[in-house]
């Protein structure tokens, strides 16, 4: 009897464990994410601030600039095998004491507990450098990458805020480097810090609504990328990532759902919000758009105010997960 109760204790044991690793473990790389990097920065920062000489703590982000067009061009386990080989580089590349996490993007972070060097651009692009040389690739491939040292953030905060700070910019970084050249570098040093709030990317036939579209988020500090027709949308969809996305229903060569369709199959942005802007709604197409992950069905006239409070807490929600 006794027996039975420790082998169900055990089990039990082995069932929380299994279930806690797939939520703070990438299930492809086998590396932990973003959700125990958070709480790990947590800890240690918690652990240092007690030392009189602080640790010079950084988190360097380094994606894949082209996976989308590797997983249209191959397939997506291609682009899944891509990922893996760029993990096992990073960790031939990196020092010792460097810690690996999988991103949310396609990529890597890597926390750098305390760096000795008087270089960090140069240890970055050491990376940069090696996997465009590698040919453990099914093709040559180039990263770009975001740098962020923690006393950029105010060490006055609490050390939740300082952590969720640390990590919003430097993903707000990477996101910048999409919209350059690929290998590129993004840190404090090559940037004005006043970074846009997002980026969205507007699709709508009506080149004087497309305009006015623009204007207005332009005005509230967001990087707009327009398109006319739905073909260019899954087009730049598949090019760069983006923190919004907004189609009309009938828009001109692809209509607003077969976008979506298109986006899920093997886009960067298939988790992207998604805002479907239609002249009339009904069951019928609340349904379909539920069905294939539409977030949001807006009527015209559009209320752009609604429409930047949607995105505005969807980006708040994803800096805090």
């Amino acid at each position: 009897m006794k027996y039975d109760i420790q082998q169900k204790i055990d089990m039990t044991k082995e069932t929380i464990k299994t279930s806690m690793d797939s939520f703070i473990m990438d299930s492809l790389t086998k590396t932990y994410n973003e959700i125990f990097l958070k709480e790990y920065l947590k800890n240690y920062i918690n652990i240092t601030s007690y030392k009189k000489t602080r640790p010079n703590i950084y988190l360097i982000i380094l994606h894949v600039d082209n996976l989308a067009k590797i997983n249209i061009k191959y397939s997506n386990k291609i682009g899944d095998e891509t990922i893996v080989n760029l993990g096992y580089l990073i960790r031939q590349i990196q020092s010792e004491d460097d810690l690996i996490f999988k991103s949310k993007g396609p990529g890597y972070i890597l926390l750098v507990h305390d760096f000795k060097g008087d270089n960090i651009k140069k240890y970055v692009t050491n990376f940069q450098t090696e996997v465009k040389k590698a040919n453990i690739f099914i093709e040559s491939i180039s990263i770009s990458a975001a740098v962020t040292k923690l006393d950029e953030i105010d060490n006055s905060l609490p050390i939740e805020e300082r952590v969720s700070k640390f990590m919003n910019k430097a993903a707000q970084r990477i996101n910048l480097a999409y919209e350059m050249p690929d290998s590129a570098y993004v840190d404090r040093d090559n940037i004005i810090d006043r970074i846009s709030l997002g980026k969205i990317l507007i699709t709508e036939s009506d080149s004087l609504a497309l305009e006015i579209a623009k204007r207005f988020f332009e005005k509230n500090q967001y990087k707009v990328i327009t398109a006319s027709d739905g073909v260019s949308t899954v087009k730049k969809a598949n090019e760069q990532f983006f923190d919004a996305i907004i189609v009309d229903r009938y828009t001109y060569k692809m209509d607003g759902i077969t976008v979506k369709q298109h986006l899920n199959e093997s886009s960067i942005n298939m988790n992207t919000i998604y805002i479907l802007t239609v002249q009339n709604k009904d069951v019928s197409l609340i349904e379909k758009a539920n069905k294939i992950g539409i977030d949001y069905v807006i009527s015209k006239p559009i209320i752009f105010e609604e429409i930047l409070g949607l995105i505005e807490r969807n980006i708040k929600k994803r800096a805090k997960t």
